[in-house]
């Protein structure tokens, strides 16, 4: 399956450069990887968002 098929998605900015997640079925899963990811780098901003 691809990102478009999931409602939600995790964007990672990180020195200019935009990354975006695979995408998740629920928003639970994306503010998981949010803060997984929060917590283990130091990244610009890291957003949730509806697709």
């Amino acid at each position: 399956m691809n990102a478009n098929q999931y409602d939600w998605n995790v964007q990672v900015h990180l020195g200019g450069v935009t990354f975006e997640g695979p995408g998740m079925e629920t928003r639970a899963e994306a503010e998981a990887i949010k803060g997984i990811v929060e917590e283990s780098s130091e990244v610009d901003e890291v957003e949730v968002f509806r697709q």
